[in-house]
């Protein structure tokens, strides 16, 4: 991009030199070419050299005596920081009068030419890179930003970056970048400017972060030992960073599922004897978009069970001879109402043979 300025100022430098008898102005140390005046630019001639001494400088627009209104002196010719300062505003001629000798001091340059308003081409300083205007949250972000100046001019890029964005951007050495989080997802407006110490351009753009659906995550610890015949129970939580509803789900091998079941995210039931062992239990949780499984194994552990009695216990009780002997040669038992009484009532029996 071409800029065009106009020249501000410019400083001439005024000395008197001798020439065949006659003192002259010297413009710039050069006798033989005039410096070309361009209207509207301030020119300060410098009268400070002491040869300038006794030799008030004046610039008319001709040769009759006429000053330009622009003539501005400062200081005594000669002495240090003495100038006659002119800016003018007409194309056309410019004298070189001495207020003491007349114009023929100015005679190296009879006459200067006043031009149009001198216009310098200047490029002010482009772009080359282009702006990166995606960005994924929890992925870094970054954007190198490259410049170049016809003129060579050295080209300082600065970044204008939103309050709201400085938390996950930043611009360093000639780099946007950073890594936004889930709170950033939306819209962030940049702009960069570079300057060549003259001129400004600026590249304005937006950042768009899209969200990155974060996968949902198992806060529960689970539990890993059971006893039998002892309720087992874990409660299943999660959390998903995005908010999103999290299903979990289970998968329970066949041969557990007679003493484990999952309900309402609890993992719950009671083993018997047979359970004792492992049981490799995986729960899913799922967000609609991704999911994260939970794999663990439960450890059941025997419980000890009293022995028990598998006999039949015998339930009648013999009779017990007493030694006694009735009339009737019968002999006396005794039989109890049960062995742990010690009651019970006596019955006859008679013998066979002979009493001896």
């Amino acid at each position: 991009m071409l800029r065009n300025i106009i020249e501000m100022s410019t400083t001439i430098t005024v000395k008197v030199i001798q020439d065949g008898g006659n003192n002259k102005y010297v413009l710039n140390d050069d006798t033989g070419t005039a410096p070309l005046l361009y209207a509207y630019t301030i020119y300060t001639f410098d009268v400070s050299d002491s040869s300038n001494t006794g030799h008030p400088l004046q610039i008319h627009s001709d040769q009759n005596g006429t000053i330009f209104n622009s003539n501005t002196s400062s200081g005594t010719p000669g002495q240090s920081g003495a100038t006659v300062t002119f800016t003018p505003t007409l194309t056309g001629n410019a004298y070189l009068y001495c207020t003491v000798h007349g114009y023929g001091m100015g005679s190296y340059y009879t006459p200067l030419i006043v031009t149009a308003t001198r216009i310098i081409y200047v490029t002010a300083p482009t772009f080359t890179s282009n702006a990166v205007t995606t960005a994924i949250q929890d992925i870094e972000y970054s954007y190198t930003v490259t410049t170049t100046d016809a003129d060579g001019d050295n080209v300082i890029v600065t970044a204008a970056i939103p309050a709201s964005s400085q938390s996950w951007l930043s611009f360093t050495n000639n780099v946007l970048s950073g890594t936004p989080t889930n709170s950033d997802v939306g819209n962030h407006s940049i702009i960069l400017t570079a300057n060549d110490g003259t001129f400004s351009i600026h590249q304005a753009f937006t950042i768009v972060v899209a969200a990155n659906n974060n996968p949902p995550s198992f806060t529960s610890n689970v539990v890993t030992t059971a006893i039998q015949d002892v309720e087992y129970s874990y409660t299943v939580t999660t959390n998903d960073a995005d908010g999103d509803n999290v299903t979990v789900t289970e998968t329970i091998p066949t041969a557990s599922q007679n003493w484990l079941s999952f309900t309402n995210n609890v993992l719950s039931g009671t083993p018997t004897n047979s359970d004792v062992g492992n049981h490799n239990i995986v729960l899913t949780a799922n967000d609609g978009t991704t999911s994260t499984t939970q794999t663990f194994t439960i450890v059941v552990v025997a419980n000890n069970n009293a022995p028990t009695v598998t006999s039949t216990p015998v339930v009648t009780v013999p009779s017990v001879y007493m030694g006694g002997m009735f009339s009737d040669n019968s002999l006396v038992y005794y039989k109890p109402k049960s062995l742990s009484s010690g009651t019970g009532s006596v019955r006859n029996c008679r013998l066979k043979g002979r009493r001896t």
